[in-house]
């Protein structure tokens, strides 16, 4: 965990140094133009790596075949992309950003080169998994921040990017018990074809609802509009980020559980713990985001505060209501989350249309918050039939805590900042009696539930 922490805020602080040397024009130039090359990139993964992680016979045979088919798959899509670019960025009405679609298309190959890792994957060694990508995330945060110091916009970013993927695969190949070679086995092709086909077609339309919003925004609205709202929502998420890491562990877990009432009592105590957890930033951003924003990224970024305090209530919601997502999976009941996202994709398509022309930026943030916020009961009415959850039980009592704590909160930043002013002393100080108070109150509140994981370390 610690390690996956350490990632991300590796990458934050990065973007936090390009954030206050480039314009929020280039990072929406960046929003967009990732957005275009990454959706033809799904063509390039037959996610290789899970057929790997999951097989037990002539690993590094199929390992070969991996490889080497997405490696032509690579080379097949970025040679018609870079052909196609011109036209395609016409279509879409940004034909003078074709150059930067066309080199940041390098990237189709990581999928192919970066396949060695699911060796250490398989093998439940995560470190070797992590090292490289948080090492690769500091060298190109250093040279991207160099680039951009030195004038090189847009350039900066797009290089930052790429130099993440492919430091990280040089380390990858670097710490591999074993380089894939370019073969091909028939018998091989076949199974990873029939595994990888129905998740490459899924990947496709989950990638269009995590990033049909960029689109209209970018559409409708300006290059710097987009760069707010890439940017606060990447913050935001950020968070949500580290909560997927959490996810991955959490699957298994529940794999090993039998007993509905023993994934029940783990589903009960992971909620509420993640709903204190989350509570806390999100109440922190809507009372002091302005300030936060300012003294983290600088004045330029200031209009970004409301959307990443909509997006912070919707990182929040999405960690509480994520652990449905492992429950579903270990009861096989997968097609109701593909259904939730075509269920989101579509609100947040024509809602979010609709809202962006009206309310701009502020009006799709919300339109995403929206959508989350229909479907939520939907898969809740979906979860009970499985176990026998109640969000109104678990988060009740803590729910009301939060908003007392929050309302005093306010309260005496309120009367601070009215003594002495709107005073760096009077934010860290009213800050700090919250933190302490907020924590404190709650481990007191929920020790039966420590006292309980202290007993299971033992």
């Amino acid at each position: 965990m610690i390690s996956i922490v350490l990632q991300y805020f590796v990458a934050f602080l990065s973007q936090v140094f390009l954030a206050r040397i480039l314009e929020p024009e280039h990072f929406g130039v960046l929003a967009f133009v990732t957005m275009v090359t990454m959706f033809f990139d799904r063509f390039t993964n037959l996610f290789g790596d899970k057929y790997i992680v999951r097989e037990k016979e002539d690993i590094f045979r199929k390992l070969d075949s991996v490889f080497t088919l997405e490696l032509i798959l690579a080379f097949i899509v970025s040679a018609l992309f870079i052909f196609f670019a011109p036209i395609i960025m016409e279509l879409l009405d940004r034909p003078k950003l074709t150059i930067y679609v066309q080199v940041l298309s390098i990237a189709f190959f990581y999928n192919a080169l970066s396949k060695p890792r699911s060796l250490f994957e398989k093998n439940l060694v995560f470190l070797k998994v992590k090292y490289p990508q948080i090492l690769s995330k500091i060298i190109s945060g250093i040279i991207g921040i160099i680039l951009a110091y030195l004038g090189y916009g847009v350039w900066s970013l797009i290089i930052w990017k790429l130099a993440g993927l492919y430091i990280e695969v040089a380390l990858i190949w670097i710490i591999t018990p074993y380089r894939p070679r370019l073969r091909l086995n028939q018998e091989h092709l076949k199974g990873i074809i029939a595994f990888g086909w129905p998740l490459l077609g899924s990947s496709i339309f989950v990638f269009y609802y995590w990033n049909v919003d960029y689109y209209i925004v970018g559409q409708l609205l300006s290059a710097k509009t987009l760069g707010y709202y890439w940017m606060a929502y990447q913050v935001s998420h950020y968070f949500l980020s580290v909560k997927a890491s959490l996810i991955s562990v959490v699957f298994p877990a529940f794999s090993m559980l039998r007993d509905k009432n023993t994934i029940l009592q783990g589903f009960n105590v992971l909620t509420k713990i993640t709903l204190i957890l989350y509570a806390f930033p999100t109440i922190i951003t809507f009372l002091l985001g302005d300030q936060l924003i300012e003294l983290v990224f600088g004045e330029k970024w200031l209009p970004a505060v409301d959307i990443l305090k909509i997006f912070m209530v919707l990182t929040t919601w999405r960690a509480v209501t994520s652990y449905w997502d492992p429950v579903f999976m270990f009861y096989e009941r997968t097609k109701i989350l593909f259904n939730m996202t075509i269920l989101n994709a579509v609100i947040i398509t024509f809602l979010g249309y609709h809202a962006t022309l009206i309310y701009g930026m502020e009006g799709m943030a919300a339109a995403v918050l929206v959508s989350i916020v229909i479907v939520s009961p939907i898969a809740a009415f979906q979860l009970k039939k499985i176990i026998d959850v109640s969000y109104t039980k678990i988060l009740g009592k803590s729910l009301a805590v939060i908003v007392i704590l929050a309302f005093l909160f306010k309260l005496v930043l309120f009367m601070l900042v009215s003594i002495n002013g709107d005073s760096i002393f009077a934010i860290l100080f009213s800050t700090f009696i919250f933190t302490l108070i907020y924590f404190g109150l709650f481990i007191r509140l929920n020790r039966d539930i420590i006292n309980d994981v202290k007993i299971k370390n033992k």
